[in-house]
């Protein structure tokens, strides 16, 4: 990442002044170096203790990937905050630069020919392991820790942190390292006396080198437009975790499921019997645009007739249902089977299914449902969309008619093409249909799939 491209965001907290974090940038980076510049300071009392820091700052972090700027930084430079670099990491699409990390990484370049170091405001030494390795380090004991801990600024604390500062002197420290924000905020007073390293000037010196190796590879997230309907969106997100090889939560995919039930019916829509579905699908898919998600899923079949009028405007990559099941019935290894789809009459009329098909496997042979078993058909979908305890073998028994027809025209593999079918029938289930079987092909199923191995090519780093 090149500086003249980068939006910082300086993050730091009230204890260490502003004049301070300016004043030290500016003598190492004019602002016109970037595309853009803003300091975020979190007030004293919202950095007032462990939680409210945490909080505080994850807050800011949180805004600052919401205004969703390309090629942004933060900056984090906050000592205290530091220490929770890692989790801040994983929950953030915009990168972070630990003022910490930079500290150590660069400070031997900044202060050459330094073998002791003092570390003042840090009791133990545990979150300095590179300082460990390459110097002899002196640190403050628990009590002394805690009296320097607080913000106060008082004549009676600075007077103590003198003396601590004295003390790592006559035991021959060559630099005293400013490793809190406490200790930071009191860098002015301390540096006119002091031989003090300033964890400021060795990340801002350094910024073009920290900037040169920092990874903009974003964190993964799946987006789902969900709510067509509600136990299709359950169902799918069901067996993408069926679809995961994890040995613990963590190693999970994040999903962000934008949940919009009052989508207009997508097969009124199409039909012109109902208001138009397409500026709640553009809608919805807007909205996680706006979330830092890495692609976009939608179970519904027939919504994809809306996503395809739309989709070369989108920012992120959609995961086609429709392509991915027609891909897999071609890879089947089947020689040439007839396809029958049950599917709801907006994705019939829409041609959505026999377009991708024309497309991508022509030579394959399409069945589609006569008027009345496409009757039954929406009969059996509805019921299912209209009582989560519909009766299962009711709503089976209403295909059975439309899967007969298929059977006597040699159909052997057959697509439940709306995502609520795949809740009366299981994926490459067979039925034996007037002594002909047909294979059922869940798009859910083939489409969690899919998003499951996009997951697992981003962590590969193949995307």
């Amino acid at each position: 990442m090149q500086l003249k491209d980068s939006v910082l965001y300086l993050l730091h907290s009230e204890h260490i002044p502003s004049s301070l974090i300016q004043q030290q940038f500016e003598k190492y980076h004019h602002i016109s170096d970037f595309k853009d510049v803003q300091y975020i300071s979190l007030s004293k009392q919202a950095t007032s203790d462990e939680l409210s820091l945490k909080l505080s700052f994850f807050d800011a972090i949180r805004h600052c990937n919401q205004e969703n700027q390309q090629d942004a930084v933060i900056l984090l430079l906050s000592l205290d905050a530091s220490q929770y670099v890692s989790e801040f990491r994983a929950l953030s699409s915009v990168p972070i630069v630990s003022l910490e990390e930079q500290f150590q990484q660069h400070f031997a370049t900044v202060y050459p020919c330094i073998k002791q170091v003092a570390l003042l405001g840090e009791a133990l030494p545990n979150r300095h392991k590179v300082f460990k390795k390459q110097y002899t380090l002196q640190c403050l004991d628990t009590e002394q820790h805690k009296a320097i801990q607080r913000f106060d600024a008082s004549d009676e604390q600075i007077t103590a942190i003198q003396q601590y500062c004295e003390d790592f002197i006559q035991n021959e420290a060559d630099i005293i390292a400013m490793c809190t924000d406490s200790a930071l905020a009191h860098l002015y007073e301390l540096r006119k006396a002091f031989p003090t390293a300033n964890p400021l000037k060795v990340l801002f010196k350094s910024l073009k080198q920290a900037l040169s190796s920092v990874s903009v590879r974003r964190p993964f997230t799946l987006g789902v437009v969900g709510g067509m309907g509600p136990l299709a969106t359950l169902d799918f997100v069901q067996k993408i975790i069926a679809a995961t090889q994890a040995e613990s939560d963590q190693e999970h995919m994040p999903i962000c499921v934008e949940h919009q039930p009052t989508i207009p019916d997508r097969t009124a829509s199409i039909n012109q019997e109902g208001d138009d579905a397409l500026f709640g699908i553009y809608d919805a898919v807007k909205r996680l645009e706006q979330r830092p998600v890495s692609a976009i899923a939608v179970p519904c079949n027939t919504a994809h007739y809306f996503l395809n009028q739309f989709k070369q405007q989108l920012s992120l990559p959609l995961i086609d249902i429709i392509e991915h099941c027609i891909r897999y019935i071609r890879h089947m290894g089947l020689s040439k089977p007839k396809v029958g789809l049950l599917a709801t009459k907006g994705s019939i009329r829409s041609g959505i299914y026999s377009d991708t098909f024309e497309n991508i496997a022509a030579d394959l042979e399409l069945f589609i449902p006569s008027k009345t078993d496409q009757d039954s058909l929406m009969t059996a979908i509805y019921d299912v969309k209209r009582d989560p305890q519909y009766n299962k073998e009711a709503c089976r028994q209403l295909l059975m008619p439309c899967l007969e027809n298929f059977a006597s025209k040699g159909v052997s593999v057959c697509i439940l093409g709306c995502t609520e079918l795949p809740l009366l029938f299981h994926h490459l289930e067979q039925v034996s249909v007037s002594g002909h079987k047909v294979i059922f092909i869940d798009p859910t199923t083939i489409l969690a799939e899919a998003c499951v191995a996009y997951f697992n090519q981003h962590k590969k780093g193949e995307l």
